[in-house]
């Protein structure tokens, strides 16, 4: 569900420029039949409140705004969580903050460089853990702030088009406890066929992916050094 407003000049900024409301589901972790120490899974159900406030500036154009309220449980259905997450994400198309509105050039017909920009998000998680599940969370309330910051690189191989490499950290501070969360990702996405926006007959472009990802997971406070390989689809 999207909606747009007429952007409206006030002083330095625009106005509320568009929002919409989305669904959120997430889930991660591992579950046996028999329970084992280091088993934690994280279910997270909610809905996603985008707001985009644009700037009259050449240093900061847009802001997107994002609030999450949402209800976690774990893969047995014991855990019992709810909470809410405020980020923001600023976009400059100048730095590649947010963003790459442009396409790079390239005299090579076996490499070409699509876009490149990275990301900069404070983030803010507020949340209250009734019963901890298989998580290694406690009871009680946490308070969350940090930055995510992330590098992503688009480019095209020979024939194969719109591959994705993503690298960045998360980091997070508990400000009712001495818990910390630092998180590292890389990730390599590849289409296994051309995307259904270069060819509108096909519905559903599948696509292979290579993550490695070290630290502490922010829903479970479980440590995690882990490689895997994922298959998904895009519409």
């Amino acid at each position: 569900m999207l909606k747009q407003t007429t952007p409206k000049k006030e002083g330095k900024y625009i106005s509320i420029l568009a929002d919409g409301l989305f669904h959120m589901t997430v889930a991660e972790g591992t579950e046996g039949a028999v329970k084992r120490d280091y088993e934690t899974s994280a279910l997270k159900s909610g809905f996603d409140f985008v707001t985009n406030i644009m700037f009259v500036s050449k240093y900061l154009q847009n802001i997107y705004i994002n609030i999450t309220p949402y209800y976690q449980t774990d893969f047995a259905g014991t855990a019992n969580i709810y909470g809410n997450v405020l980020s923001f994400s600023p976009y400059n198309s100048f730095l590649h903050l947010g963003g790459d509105p442009t396409s790079t050039t390239s005299t090579s017909k076996y490499f070409h460089a699509n876009k490149i920009f990275w990301q900069f998000s404070p983030e803010f998680i507020s949340a209250h853990v009734n019963t901890v599940g298989t998580t290694f969370l406690q009871n009680g309330s946490r308070f969350l702030g940090g930055v995510n910051v992330f590098g992503n690189f688009n480019f095209d191989i020979y024939k194969i088009n719109k591959i994705t490499f993503k690298v960045g950290r998360e980091f997070l501070v508990d400000a009712l406890s001495d818990k910390t969360v630092n998180y590292f990702l890389t990730s390599l996405s590849v289409p296994l066929a051309s995307s259904s926006s270069d060819n509108p007959g096909k519905s559903v472009t599948p696509k292979l992916t290579f993550e490695y990802a070290r630290g502490t997971d922010k829903d479970t406070l479980y440590s995690t050094n882990q490689f895997k390989i994922s298959l998904s689809g895009t519409y």
